[in-house]
């Protein structure tokens, strides 16, 4: 029976470090699939919520494998 299981989960569930966790791991894998680079490139992601308002920042860094030329990306999202 999931219903125990699921009912488990909830409880010990925290919204905000999932959605934070599922957008970076979404940005690292984007980034793997989409590099002309074998393997992953210096890269990271950070999301988190504001402290001011009810938006979500990001804040990516994607670099070339030398470390040459860096890239840094920022978003907002207004949460739902």
């Amino acid at each position: 029976d999931n219903t125990e299981i699921l009912s488990l989960l909830k409880e010990v569930d925290d919204y905000e470090a999932r959605i934070a966790a599922t957008t970076e791991r979404a940005f690292l894998d984007t980034v793997q699939i989409l590099s002309p680079w074998v393997g992953r490139p210096p890269v990271a992601g950070f999301m988190r919520p504001s402290e001011k308002s009810s938006t979500w920042l990001f804040n990516g860094l994607l670099a070339t494998p030398d470390g040459a030329k860096v890239l840094r990306v920022h978003n907002s999202l207004e949460a739902n």
